[in-house]
């Protein structure tokens, strides 16, 4: 534990010298009119390379094993963008007319049925849901064990659909 902090700390000194290198390799990956993604690239790189810094090996060519991580870093954000499909800008996606009287009366039924669960499975199903917290988080911040919170987003769920 002792010797993993002192390695991050000594990786962290030799970051510094590496950085000028690994943004302009980052801006060349995300090409020029995309500086958001050369920012989160190096971002993501040099955090990579701090939680794997036991990996590194002290006297081997550091550049080089940061430019692989970039790379790396790199395949993985075109393989989730594969993934993910094509997406729209926000400002692109405007609802071009109001909503129905059927959505209306969807809307206000759903609403009452949150209104009519229990309090604990409102707070459940809001921090899961709308807050898109996980398990455990919600847990820890309820002060309930794991299985609670399962159990009451179950019962919360399986409430919503019946009404």
């Amino acid at each position: 534990m002792v010797e993993d902090r002192k390695r991050r700390l000594e990786l962290a000194g030799m970051l510094k010298d590496e950085v000028a290198h690994l943004r302009r390799f980052a801006q060349s990956r995300a090409g020029p009119g995309n500086p958001h993604l050369a920012e989160d690239l190096q971002q993501d790189c040099l955090e990579r390379a701090l939680r794997h810094a036991h990996q590194f090996r002290p006297g081997t060519n550091l550049r080089a094993w940061l430019f692989s991580i970039l790379k790396n870093t790199y395949i993985d954000h075109l393989r989730r963008k594969r993934r993910a499909g094509p997406t729209l800008p926000l400002d692109d996606v405007i609802l071009r007319q109001p909503a129905s009287q059927a959505d209306h009366v969807a809307l206000h039924r759903t609403l009452t049925a949150v209104d009519n669960l229990r309090p604990d499975e409102q707070r459940v199903l809001r921090l899961v849901v709308v807050d898109g917290m996980k398990y455990g988080q919600v847990a820890r911040r309820l002060g309930i064990a794991e299985g609670t919170v399962k159990s009451r987003l179950s019962r919360a769920r399986e409430r919503l659909r019946a009404a």
